[in-house]
């Protein structure tokens, strides 16, 4: 596409969907969304995308990734550009538009944006996928919201998740789902006299519940045990420098579990023997279930959910 038509084109994007704020992505040389210098998201971007390299160990060309609440596009673009077959999902219109117009003017042919609530999200509804990006959604929903999300989320995963969320520091109140229970805080979205426009306008708030759910780190670890995900691992590095003290990025791994054979009474473990033998004395949700969870979900027994 010619510069001069990109800037044209992007500046009517601008005037009737407002400004790039925080995804800056190169249009062309010397054009870029926001503008040269501004890195925005660049790093958990960055993050992600080796992340999705070193765990697959394919090309990314035989990927099917799919970007949940993908704001402006930036991360569903970026896969797009290496070649995966990308759904993006979005509920605000005007990210749509400007994932729309990045899409253009780069020629990504394989990359679908979707105007939806990812509360509707469902495998039956857009498929299976090789790589689920769950970031920056997950603390903006109410508690039984974000249960269900995770669970549809392992329904729609072939290989794996990466989960970029806030979490609560303290288990302040619990919920229910289940039978199981899952500790977190809650968290104002927006004011109850709040208008619908300026609801609609606050692009890092929720789409319309006035509260979210926070989970404590031990409580996101058991979310995604009980919805059936073999492991779950913190991501460390690369760093996204922009991280806060209270975010974490996660990668669930969907395989099947593995039972032990030097150890068999290891596999049938029954909550019980667990807390006897651990000298643990947990309440009935914190106690461990099997047949085998990694060492990293374990600590929620130290630490409670």
């Amino acid at each position: 596409m010619d510069i001069h038509r990109i800037h044209s084109d992007k500046a009517k994007v601008i005037e009737q969907h407002g400004p790039w704020i925080s995804h800056n992505i190169k249009l062309a040389d010397d054009c870029y969304t926001i503008g040269p210098g501004f890195t925005g998201k660049g790093e958990r971007a960055k993050r992600y995308l080796q992340t999705i390299a070193d765990v697959a160990r394919r090309p990314f060309k035989d990927l099917r990734i799919l970007d949940l609440a993908c704001g402006e596009g930036l991360y569903a673009i970026e896969c797009a550009l290496h070649g995966a077959d990308t759904v993006g999902i979005e509920g605000r219109l005007h990210n749509i538009a400007k994932g729309e117009f990045v899409k253009e003017v780069l020629g990504l042919d394989s990359l679908r944006f979707y105007q939806d609530d990812v509360r509707q999200f469902s495998r039956e509804k857009y498929g299976e996928f090789d790589v689920i990006l769950c970031c920056g959604i997950l603390y903006h929903l109410r508690e039984q919201d974000a249960i269900q999300l995770i669970h549809r989320i392992y329904e729609a995963c072939r290989a794996f998740v990466i989960l970029d969320t806030q979490f609560s520091v303290a288990p302040k109140v619990t919920v229910a789902h289940d039978g199981k229970t899952y500790a977190g805080r809650m968290y104002q979205e927006h004011y109850a006299n709040k208008s619908q426009a300026a609801i609609t306008a606050d692009v890092y708030a929720s789409l319309d519940n006035i509260e979210s759910f926070w989970f404590t780190v031990p409580s996101l670890l058991n979310l995604f045990a009980d919805a059936g995900f073999s492991s779950v691992h913190q991501i460390a590095n690369p760093k996204a420098h922009d991280d806060f003290d209270d975010r974490i990025a996660i990668l669930a791994m969907r395989n099947e579990r593995q039972n032990i054979l030097a150890l068999p009474e290891l596999n049938v473990l029954t909550p019980d023997r667990w807390a006897e033998q651990s000298g643990n004395k947990l309440h009935r949700s914190q106690r461990w279930y099997g047949p085998l969870i990694p060492y990293a979900q374990r600590i929620r027994h130290v630490f409670g959910r």
